[in-house]
């Protein structure tokens, strides 16, 4: 029974060991393009993981094309990212100012201070951003992760299919995605879209045969590494990953007798890390390329590049003087609650929810507005959503919940 659904089986530890024993590494074009993403502490122990493995390597001919097609792009859109960071804080900025604005005739508001502080955290804050735009590395320039690649996978690339044996792969695939079969069916929604070339289309089921066919050929398990995060690799059950598709599995251990694993590139580390296949992997290290993989290829600045910037707390500052004016003004009234969230500029900041989750246990809130507030916070959660300081924004809101008891009306400050 097991040999016929072994997909929906998880993989034994006699079958893990065998692969990380003798097994062949295949890595997947995102896989490779995230070294891009990576700060170069995690950067540099991605590579001397790959390279401890370097006899058993494996690069499908696909997956190198679409490296050397792609890698240029990714550059472009990080070293855009600061720029982008830039227009959207000043987004945010002119959001506070027409916050503030509101209360220009409140008789004892001074909202010239207000704008004052705001105005030298904010200033505070884009110099630090040009600052680290200056310390970016442009790999336009100087491509020194090509490098790296093209000596870990030299002599190692998979032969290109010949145009007949891609015409047919087309053909298959056609009707593989047409029946939701796996891998690559989500792209034929892109075809629709972008009107892409049919080797674009069929990428990834060009790769899956070319493991296949290297599998066939070794004659040993192989593991996979892939950032793939879509249901076309992976069966997903209320919004959760839970393992690679079992006819994925099926297959591969159909026409080759072997069982593949297929792993995301944090869990690849870890395995690496269990296993000490070198001498330290931090965990620093696996948490950002974890966090790189959830970020769902994002445009995004690398982790760790603007750890000054939280450090600093310039931005927590900002919102914090939001909050003590708000404490002074109006702390006793549902529009002063949407104030504050209004001010913290949840809606740009991208808290996934966290404001509005803690606006929804203050009193006096009307639950469908928080609940709404909540779901444009999910939504939008597009900026700056690498910045760690999400905790301490959430701590401080929470920390102005009102007491019903404390406010008839009046506007006091809270202790």
């Amino acid at each position: 029974m097991k040999k016929n659904f072994i997909g929906y089986y998880p993989p034994t530890d006699e079958e893990i060991n065998k692969s990380w024993e003798v097994g062949f590494f295949a890595f997947d074009t995102n896989t490779l393009l995230n070294l891009y993403r990576y700060t170069e502490s995690t950067r540099i122990d991605f590579l001397k993981t790959i390279k401890a493995i370097k006899s058993r390597l494996f690069l499908p001919f696909q997956v190198a094309l679409e490296y050397h097609d792609n890698r240029r792009n990714v550059i472009g859109k990080q070293n855009e990212a600061y720029d982008n960071l830039l227009n959207d804080i000043e987004k945010i900025s002119l959001s506070f100012d027409n916050q503030i604005n509101q209360f220009k005739k409140h008789p004892s508001i001074s909202i010239e201070k207000i704008f004052r502080m705001k105005n030298k955290a904010f200033k505070k804050i884009k110099g630090e951003i040009k600052n680290q735009k200056i310390g970016h590395t442009n790999f336009l320039e100087d491509d020194l992760i090509l490098n790296e690649v093209t000596e870990l996978f030299d002599g190692k690339i998979g032969d290109d299919f010949s145009m007949k044996e891609l015409e047919k792969i087309y053909g298959e695939g056609e009707d593989r995605y047409n029946h939701l079969i796996p891998p690559g069916f989500k792209d034929k929604q892109k075809e629709q879209r972008n009107g892409m070339k049919k080797r674009k289309i069929y990428g990834d089921l060009i790769i899956w045969k070319e493991l296949i066919k290297f599998g066939q050929k070794v004659k040993k398990p192989i593991i996979f590494i892939t950032d793939e995060i879509k249901d076309d690799w992976w069966a997903i059950e209320n919004g959760k990953t839970i393992y690679p598709r079992p006819e994925l599995i099926k297959e591969f251990y159909d026409l080759t007798g072997f069982r593949i694993l297929i792993y995301n590139a944090d869990n690849f580390l870890k395995y690496a890390k269990e296993k000490q296949l070198i001498a330290e992997i931090k965990d620093k290290t696996i948490e950002e390329v974890k966090e790189t993989l959830d970020s769902n290829d994002a445009v995004r600045i690398p982790y760790g590049y603007i750890d000054n910037l939280a450090a600093s707390t310039q931005l927590l500052n900002v919102v914090n003087n939001c909050a003590e004016t708000a404490k002074l003004i109006y702390a006793d009234t549902t529009a002063s609650l949407l104030g504050i969230a209004g001010m913290a500029n949840a809606e740009y900041i991208g808290l996934n929810g966290k404001i509005a989750e803690a606006i929804r246990m203050m009193p006096n809130i009307n639950q469908g507005t928080a609940t709404n507030l909540s779901a444009q916070a999910a939504l939008d959660a597009t900026l700056l959503n690498n910045v760690q300081f999400n905790e301490g924004i959430f701590t401080e809101v929470e920390n102005i919940k009102l007491n019903p008891g404390k406010f008839e009306g009046e506007k006091k400050e809270i202790d």
